[in-house]
């Protein structure tokens, strides 16, 4: 059986590491929610004309504080994992939200892939 993730902030240094795992995997079904589609390339993880060179990924361009960009990424995941910069607690609020909305979040630490938990730094959760 198949499971799909999105990974959130999949060009970032953590978000490269996280990609070339789940590239490994012969059960994953990959979505890579970018800003900046371009960079994918110099990662080899889509050829020069953009197309993702890994058999089942799927590219969603688009902006993780923008509620229907995320909505339109999250949507039929069984998995989402964030790598992400910037304003994170506003971008959680709405991957949650819009996660929440599109039937997901149901099991928050699975751990099938080898995914953990990790708090951002300065956390005291």
């Amino acid at each position: 059986m198949t499971t799909k993730a999105v990974i959130f902030g999949a060009t970032g240094q953590t978000g490269r590491y996280v990609v070339r795992r789940f590239m490994k995997l012969d059960d994953i079904e990959l979505t890579l929610f970018v800003r900046s589609p371009h960079k994918l390339a110099d990662q080899g993880i889509v050829d020069d004309n953009g197309r993702p060179t890994y058999e089942r990924l799927h590219i969603v361009k688009g902006d993780a504080t923008d509620p229907a960009d995320v909505r339109r990424a999250v949507e039929g995941q069984e998995v989402v994992i964030a790598s992400l910069e910037g304003d994170v607690l506003t971008m959680a609020r709405i991957l949650a939200t819009e996660a929440k909305k599109a039937g997901g979040m149901q099991d928050p630490l699975d751990h099938r892939h080898g995914a953990s938990t990790m708090r951002s730094a300065g956390s005291t959760a």
